[in-house]
C-alpha cells in the first residue's frame, strides 16, 4: 500500500531526506505495478502530511513550516 510513520514530539510532519528517499523508491516500485505510491506522516499535535503519486529521483524539495 505504501509507507506510514510518525515523527517525534516537536518535529513537524514534513518529510525528511530519508522520507524522500523512501518515497522515491516507493514511486519507482509501485509504478512497475501501475499504481501510485502513498506515504503518510503524522506529527504530535502538528497534524499530518499525505503524499500520493510519483516523483522523479531528481526532484528538488523545499518545505516551510
Amino acid at each position: 500500500v505504501g509507507e506510514w510513520h510518525s515523527h517525534p514530539v516537536g518535529c513537524p510532519p514534513l518529510p525528511s531526506a530519508d522520507d524522500i528517499t523512501v518515497f522515491t523508491w516507493l514511486t519507482e516500485h509501485m509504478a512497475d505495478a501501475g499504481l501510485p505510491a502513498l506515504m503518510a506522516i503524522v506529527g504530535d499535535g502538528d497534524g499530518s502530511s499525505w503524499f500520493l503519486g510519483q516523483i522523479h529521483p531528481d526532484t528538488t524539495w523545499r518545505f516551510e513550516g
